[in-house]
């Protein structure tokens, strides 16, 4: 009997802690590769204990079993006229124009979350949350929930440490020898495209500071009266997490803050479905991989460029995987399989090659 009360005193005089934090994600961005990034890291922190709300466009129908994940869907109205926003005119190929674009889809986003009811609510209650962890995309006003809730603040961004993240967390990124995400250029650049490039840092810059944070600024004073100017929490940056990798991208600076996690969202490979299976096993020159991502459609670029792609995937020995968006292409030569859904994941690992957006 005494052996057992000791040995229950033992148990009991070493006993565990466990300590789990409350997490709001914010992932507004409609874009299913954005918001795979929030969706792998927010979901796993749930598994491991933690409290999750994760405020996105989209919803997670298999949240972790025995685990608090929420999910807060927003339900943007996309008007007509963005609807029919082309993405491959040539307008969307001229930066500074982009950057206005990228302005008016950071101020709509930031303005429609804002008003959307569930947010406002969250807003309104007594709720705490220990970290905010936000996709960091042309939205810089979300950092106000960071400062509404007393949270850490931690960015997640789908690119490189870019011209939108570094003055954040006060990364060096001279444009003499750091190129700007939007122009393409390689890091080795002549002196032209030094010049280009210094000339675009800096209307980015004014672009930044003399109308996008204002307006952002203007946004968040029109919903919420009584925040503070978004200049008083803007910067106060916990943790940077960069979709890149040392082993395949450009070397550049990076301050403590800032971690390269590229690859951390991606999950071990499923099986192929047959028929894409039998397609790529009959190529014994291999198979080239085409999609434009989720949001651009390959069926929007101009006819005269599909046709001149068409030809060119003819006189390939090679088969090629098309990701496309309507029921039929005109002219498709018999080594080209199309699909409007594709297992990206599972082509890559098989797959000679890849053409994607830039």
């Amino acid at each position: 009997m005494f052996l057992c009360v000791l040995l229950l005193g033992l148990i009991l005089k070493n006993e565990i802690q466990v300590e789990s934090a409350r997490i709001l994600g914010i992932f507004p961005t409609p874009s299913k590769s954005h918001y795979a990034l929030g969706n792998v890291l927010l979901k796993e922190l749930a598994r491991r204990g933690h409290e999750v709300t994760m405020i996105s466009p989209f919803e997670e129908k298999h949240p972790p079993p025995n685990s608090s994940y929420r999910d807060i869907k927003l339900e943007f109205e996309i008007s007509e006229a963005d609807k029919s926003s082309n993405f491959f005119s040539s307008d969307m190929s001229n930066p500074y124009l982009v950057t206005l674009f990228l302005n008016y889809v950071g101020c709509k986003m930031l303005n429609a979350t804002l008003n959307f009811p569930n947010v406002q609510k969250l807003l309104e209650s007594e709720e705490k949350f220990d970290a905010v962890i936000m996709d960091q995309f042309v939205d810089d006003g979300f950092s106000y929930f960071a400062h509404r809730f007393g949270a850490n603040n931690i960015l997640v961004s789908t690119t490189t440490a870019k011209a939108w993240v570094n003055p954040l967390v006060g990364n060096p990124a001279p444009p003499s020898v750091v190129a700007d995400l939007l122009l393409n250029f390689p890091n080795r650049m002549n002196f032209l495209e030094r010049l280009q490039n210094t000339i675009f840092y800096l209307y980015s810059v004014l672009n930044i500071h003399l109308y996008f944070f204002p307006q952002q600024n203007k946004i968040i004073k029109e919903n919420l009266p009584e925040a503070r100017p978004l200049y008083d929490y803007l910067y106060n940056v916990s943790l940077v997490l960069i979709n890149t990798h040392e082993s395949y991208t450009d070397p550049s600076s990076m301050v403590p803050v800032m971690k390269n996690v590229g690859g951390y969202h991606v999950s071990p490979a499923k099986k192929l479905p047959e028929d894409l299976q039998k397609f790529m096993d009959d190529s014994k020159e291999g198979v080239v991989y085409f999609s434009m991502g989720s949001n651009l459609k390959s069926k929007d670029m101009p006819k005269e460029v599909i046709e001149a792609i068409i030809r060119v995937f003819a006189k390939l020995k090679i088969k090629i995987l098309w990701k496309w968006e309507d029921d039929s292409l005109p002219g498709q030569p018999p080594n080209l399989k199309l699909s409007k859904w594709l297992p990206q994941q599972e082509i890559l690992g098989k797959c000679l090659d890849i053409i994607i957006h830039e």
